[in-house]
């Protein structure tokens, strides 16, 4: 795993040319950055020289930032309706498994101790293993979703496009404008915050929406949470706002 102190010796920077968009993150395994594209390829790239070592066709174009799903081993997911999930092996970009998922994944896949779990687009709630997926829970609305999951100890957590927040334990809560960045679960005060397209930013406890502040701007990203209560949202009023939810 990457860690702060692994950049410490970093002088300079790298720019690695690859065919196609890449919309989501890049994951480091075993000193091998790994990125899906739109061109339906995933690029395996030296972490220390930026040469790329691998890369391999999918079926369908990859949205979201890969996965670890076993020891040198990740899963990358099609924002197609053809694709599903694809498990390759970091070291040679060998395709090993593949994985049917009946909706495309726009949404990250959010971790729990000893479980992945993500979204498809409508809903349905999907564990994920290196030996594939399964249905853990059915659509409740069939409104869109390109949020990810998040786990609060309980249950799952995301955000969809009709204005609520939901969990798959069929709760639906209203915040007024569609969700697109992960629920974060907060760890240093109770509660979940999430931000909407229309810029606000709202926490939830117990079900109920507690708090609620509006920006001037859309947020299309996920919060980030900060010391003393506080969360950091990046908005489209070209700012970085820092809010208190105590």
């Amino acid at each position: 795993m990457l860690r702060p102190s692994d950049l410490s010796n970093v002088v300079g920077f790298a720019q690695v040319k690859v065919a196609g968009v890449c919309k989501g993150g890049a994951i480091v395994v075993d000193d091998v950055v790994v990125l899906g594209t739109y061109n339906q390829t995933v690029v395996g790239v030296a972490f220390e020289s930026g040469e790329v070592l691998w890369e391999t066709a999918v079926v369908g174009r990859v949205h979201v930032k890969p996965v670890q799903v076993a020891p040198g081993k990740v899963a990358v997911f099609s924002c197609d309706w053809e694709g599903g999930m694809t498990v390759i092996d970091v070291t040679d970009g060998q395709v090993l498994h593949q994985g049917e998922v009946e909706a495309p994944v726009y949404g990250e896949v959010g971790l729990r101790p000893e479980e992945l779990c993500v979204c498809d687009m409508y809903g349905g709630g999907w564990s994920v293993q290196a030996s594939g997926v399964k249905k853990k829970w059915e659509p409740d609305s069939w409104e869109p979703v390109f949020s990810g999951v998040a786990w609060d100890g309980e249950q799952w957590w995301w955000g969809s496009h009709d204005g609520k927040v939901r969990t798959n334990g069929c709760v639906g809560i209203h915040v007024g404008a569609a969700v697109l960045g992960r629920p974060l679960v907060l760890k240093n005060c109770k509660g979940v915050c999430v931000a909407t397209t229309a810029g606000s930013v709202v926490k939830i406890v117990d079900g109920r929406v507690v708090k609620r502040v509006q920006l001037e701007g859309e947020v299309f990203c996920s919060p980030v949470e900060a010391a003393g209560g506080k969360v950091l949202v990046g908005c489209r009023d070209s700012k970085v706002h820092i809010i208190d939810l105590n």
